[in-house]
């Protein structure tokens, strides 16, 4: 099984992700991103659902974390379904 690095650019489609994600769930290859990646990833989001002036609540729910939570985990839906095919470069 190969890596590969999943940067923000590839990761910000919706479509692009869900592909990306679902191919690496079957074990076809192990998706890598780093601390700085999840991080970039949830700004961008931000940003792009700030444009679409959707609210905080909803920005939160969308991207899977809550403002209030300082131990929360950013961007579950980041983490496919066999855990052991996706990780963290961290």
């Amino acid at each position: 099984m190969f890596s590969a690095l999943l940067d923000t650019c590839v990761l910000v489609p919706s479509r692009t992700r869900d592909v990306l994600l679902e191919v690496a769930s079957t074990g076809a290859y192990r998706p890598l991103w780093s601390s700085e990646i999840l991080a970039e990833l949830d700004r961008t989001l931000r940003m792009l659902l700030g444009k679409r002036e959707v609210s905080h609540e909803e920005t939160d729910a969308a991207i899977g974390t809550k403002t209030d939570s300082a131990s929360h985990t950013p961007l579950p839906w980041l983490m496919v379904a066999n855990h052991s095919a996706g990780g963290s470069m961290s």
